[in-house]
């Protein structure tokens, strides 16, 4: 890495390290130079310039709102971000601090004991059906399903042995209608 690029702060521990060593003097955080702080906001202000780029080219109508031209202004804010020289800026000083005023007595507020509150019982509602949410283990689902299949298969091969009895009735009464016509066609040729 080079020293021009910021670096992430990171979070002081709490607990001691796994390996034990003291943090750096200062902690992990540092002050930017000028030059750095001007690199992260030309890196910042160039990625939302990307963005506003995109945006305007996906505008179709204008309105008083919605305009194009926004990646412009961002892409002119940043030239003359650039333009401008750095100014290395000279260490302030901190401010010093007033001397704390003398300890005042402190009167801490009598604090009144007030037992829990315990939370009201509601008892369940009875659900609208009896057979809704309840579960009967002793016998299985399965076995339940198999036999309402069988049921329903023999009554299914019930249906089909009559609807082929009544075939049967009506062929063998169109056969006999058909055996009278040719029984008269015959009669009458006689």
């Amino acid at each position: 890495m080079s020293d021009d690029v910021p670096q992430i702060p990171m979070p002081e521990f709490s607990e001691q390290p796994v390996d034990s060593t003291p943090p750096p003097e200062g902690g992990f955080t540092r002050e930017l130079t000028p030059e750095e702080e001007r690199n992260v906001l030309v890196n910042f202000m160039g990625s939302q310039y990307g963005e506003f780029h995109k945006m305007d080219q996906h505008i179709v109508g204008e309105s008083s709102v919605l305009k194009r031209g926004k990646s412009n202004e961002v892409k002119q804010q940043i030239t003359q971000l650039l333009q401008q020289p750095v100014q290395p800026v000279a260490p302030q000083p901190l401010p010093s601090q007033p001397a704390p005023p003398p300890p005042q007595e402190v009167h801490q507020p009598q604090v009144q004991v007030t037992e829990p509150v315990k939370p009201h019982y509601v008892p369940p509602t009875e659900p609208e059906s009896k057979d809704q949410l309840t579960f009967d283990f002793d016998q299985s689902e399965k076995d339940i399903l198999f036999d309402k299949i069988e049921k329903i298969t023999t009554k299914l091969d019930k249906l089909h042995h009559k609807v082929d009895r009544i075939f049967e009735v009506v062929n063998g009464f169109q056969k006999s209608k058909a055996t009278i016509k040719k029984k008269s066609v015959e009669s009458t040729k006689e």
